[in-house]
């Protein structure tokens, strides 16, 4: 049965991943693209430093990306609900990417960069399994429109953060923009919670 469009716009719960995606997706565009600037602005960092070692974050953010997916995978195999196995790995990124807020002390750069890796792995966790989600949900027959809509809201959120930051960047204030991204995850992972914890049942 060809799905409703109506039946899709008028679901909270698409509604809601894709609000999840446009709070938390600026995490990851400020550690991809601003967070080398960061190293070079307030840590004095030359940019062969910067080349030699920002890797170390996003090799973090594969670990995360794969190996979210098969924690998630593994609660399924036990026995555990799809829903309720994404939710339970959310909320392990949803916790640990807040740690990203002590960057803003300005540690010592190993620290730096293990609570950038951190921040960066808690997210490809939290969004492979936010991603999964809409599989898990939704009939067949809906999950590419449905998709669509909730990775729109990743571009949205890249749209409205990036001047955020460059203001913040602009005048060095780093510590504010560190702060605020650790909230997001929490947010976003309770959005999701309230909204699409629960399947959805549609006649195909």
């Amino acid at each position: 049965e060809k799905p409703s469009i109506r039946a899709i716009l008028t679901d909270k719960s698409v509604w809601g991943l894709a609000l999840a995606r446009t709070i938390t997706d600026p995490v990851w565009y400020f550690y991809l693209f601003w967070f080398p600037k960061y190293l070079g602005d307030a840590r004095g960092l030359p940019l062969m430093a910067i080349a030699a070692t920002a890797w170390l974050v996003y090799l973090a953010a594969d670990i995360g990306s794969v190996g979210g997916g098969l924690l998630s995978g593994r609660f399924v195999r036990r026995g555990a609900a799809p829903i309720a196995s994404r939710l339970k790995v959310m909320a392990m990124g949803a916790c640990l990417a807040p740690l990203g807020a002590l960057i803003a002390l300005q540690p010592s750069l190993p620290l730096t960069y293990a609570l950038a890796a951190l921040v960066a792995l808690s997210h490809m966790m939290f969004l492979g399994n936010l991603t999964t989600l809409a599989v898990d949900r939704f009939p067949r027959a809906r999950v590419g429109t449905i998709f669509g809509l909730i990775a729109a809201g990743s571009g949205i959120g890249g749209i409205l953060s990036t001047p955020l930051v460059g203001a913040f960047a602009a005048t060095r204030d780093y510590g504010t923009v560190f702060l605020v991204m650790a909230a997001l995850h929490p947010i976003g992972w309770l959005i999701v919670w309230l909204t699409a914890r629960k399947p959805v049942a549609v006649r195909q």
